[in-house]
């Protein structure tokens, strides 16, 4: 009645971009979940978020007590109305704001946890992220903004084959030479989420990433 069923990672998968391959959406709910289960198991956990605390001045509550973890191989959603903190949850995580109070640390690579208010430069190595409205040079090209991407993260040795990897990802290799300030909002949007992906971090996060998409 209200269109074709899809999984819930469908934002992730190539075919969504790519309209490669024909998927058969008859199963029931149950059959997909229990395929969407056989194929991600989930690992332990990564992030930890305890009793986190953002407060703006003195009297504006952002975010009030909140905690979780992100699991490996796991896609979380954080969930709420408008101005229930989501953003200032995102940026607390990549650094952009210090928490008033509690605590957010990450397992490295040789599995010891560290604090991301001291630890800023092994945040950035484990962390890519597509914020909530897109932040792009408007005078790079699109193949440009991603070899940028992949150097400032260290791969700029691998930064052309980075960029084209991105770019079919998102299916914008017919495009790579236009401007970033001629996209159109769906584009800027699909690069934007390219750009997460550069350098293949552990961890990625997505502040609304299908706000604006046109999928083709």
């Amino acid at each position: 009645e209200y269109g074709v069923p899809v999984g819930w990672d469908f934002l992730f998968k190539r075919d969504y971009w790519r309209s490669e391959a024909t998927v058969d959406h008859t199963d029931s709910c149950s059959t997909r979940r229990k395929s969407v289960s056989s194929r991600n198991s989930i690992g332990k956990p990564i992030v930890h978020v305890n009793h986190l605390v953002k407060k703006f001045g003195h009297d504006k509550i952002a975010v009030d007590d909140v905690s979780f973890n992100l699991y490996e191989n796991q896609i979380t959603s954080l969930l709420g109305p408008n101005g229930s903190g989501k953003t200032t949850i995102f940026n607390c995580l990549i650094g952009m704001y210090k928490q008033t109070s509690g605590s957010i640390t990450i397992d490295s690579e040789d599995g010891m946890d560290f604090d991301t208010r001291a630890n800023m430069e092994m945040l950035r190595k484990s962390m890519g992220y597509c914020p909530q409205h897109d932040i792009l040079f408007d005078l790079l090209t699109i193949k440009e903004q991603l070899e940028f991407y992949a150097t400032a993260r260290g791969f700029g040795k691998n930064k052309e084959r980075i960029a084209k990897e991105m770019l079919y990802l998102v299916n914008l290799q017919g495009s790579q030479e236009l401007y970033c300030n001629s996209l159109s909002g769906g584009m800027k949007r699909r690069l934007s989420l390219a750009c997460a992906f550069v350098g293949d971090t552990k961890i990625i996060l997505l502040d609304e990433p299908s706000s604006g998409l046109d999928p083709s």
